[in-house]
């Protein structure tokens, strides 16, 4: 199981020293399986980390970034069936090769 989690703070579990936000069921999981402590966000942005996260690749490879920031970048943040921002179809993503 992977979690990707939005503006998730690394002290904002308690398995990770956090007083004021109540994880028990987050906790539980790091200190029965794995507990990761270093890793890199590929993008500002969920997006581009999702798609990263799906594909294997950096979003700039893979099509899903932007170079706008806030709060110009709003529009560019959420993807719908219709958005050209959106990942490439022909992207191979970590479902197609389960």
């Amino acid at each position: 199981i992977i979690f990707l989690a939005d503006d998730l703070g690394y002290n904002d579990l308690g398995v990770f020293g956090s007083v004021t936000i109540n994880t028990p069921n987050i906790d539980r999981l790091a200190l029965e399986g794995m507990k990761l402590t270093q890793f890199y966000s590929t993008a500002p942005l969920c997006s581009g980390s999702r798609s990263a996260l799906l594909t294997g690749r950096l979003p700039p490879r893979n099509g899903v970034y932007t170079n706008y920031t806030y709060p110009q970048d709003n529009r560019y943040r959420v993807f719908t069936p219709s958005c050209v921002g959106a990942l490439p179809q022909k992207e191979l993503t970590i479902a197609h090769f389960l």
